[in-house]
């Protein structure tokens, strides 16, 4: 049984107990001798000694998480879209060729207004970069108050529409994808059987709570098997600077 010790948030941290539940070879630990570490995005630092899981890494500053490249830390960034239930089948679908060339992904994502729409954006640029596997060679944004839209071109002629927005307090959130190839589509939201109805102050469909938990679990368990099997994660801090570089180009530059 592998240990792990949460350094998180209340809430947070909530969250991580509730997928560890989830997972039979993974247990969460006091502080004693863990084999790894659940961190905040507050608690990255130099001073880990052994492997760590940082979650929610879009807060971290950049130079902050360069520092950590360079110390040669052990650290898996939690990129929770890459593990989310509907994203993993996507993948798997494009890497295994059923859908041939990936030329169209689109993605919705609305909030709660206590978000951040550029840490939002984040995760969806990796995302892109994760199914179109390189940068995009063009790209245009739309900033408003309350909403941020970016269009990417990528080499192979595909190209990425990425729609982050806050709703209004009280309302429910949402997000969905689209992924079309040459041959196939995949297609993953979160009405569940539902309709998406707008009325005023009000927006009836919402992300369920399973799929963030699912996602979770699944990226923990490969959190674990990397400490477990002493080798590289599938998401790296490098990945998170891209990520970040990625987003001051296209929104600020």
């Amino acid at each position: 049984m592998l240990k792990l010790h949460l350094q998180l948030s209340s809430q947070r941290k909530r969250l991580y107990q509730e997928a560890i539940r989830r997972l039979q070879h993974v247990c969460v630990c006091d502080e004693g001798s863990p084999d790894g570490r659940i961190v905040g995005p507050e608690d990255i630092s130099g001073e880990h000694p052994i492997p760590c899981l940082v979650d929610q890494p879009e807060k971290i500053a950049e130079d902050h998480l360069m520092a950590r490249l360079q110390d040669g830390l052990r650290i898996m960034p939690a990129h929770e879209w890459r593990f989310r239930p509907k994203i993993l089948p996507m993948h798997a679908a494009l890497l295994e060729e059923k859908l041939g060339k990936p030329g169209l992904l689109r993605l919705h994502q609305w909030f709660a207004p206590e978000d951040c729409l550029r840490q939002r954006m984040m995760g969806a640029l990796d995302l892109a970069r994760f199914f179109f596997g390189g940068l995009p060679v063009l790209h245009h944004s739309i900033q408003q108050s309350q909403s941020l839209l970016c269009h990417l071109q990528f080499s192979s002629g595909g190209m990425a529409l990425l729609h982050v927005c806050q709703l209004p307090q009280g309302t429910e959130a949402y997000e969905s994808i689209h992924l079309i190839g040459a041959t196939g589509a995949v297609y993953g939201d979160d009405h569940h059987n539902t309709h998406l109805h707008f009325k005023p102050g009000h927006l009836a469909a919402r992300m369920h709570h399973d799929d963030v938990v699912s996602g979770l679990s699944a990226m923990i368990a490969e959190f674990a098997a990397g400490v477990a099997e002493r080798r590289s994660w599938s998401v790296s801090i490098t990945d998170t600077l891209r990520a970040a570089q990625q987003l001051k180009d296209i929104v600020d530059g």
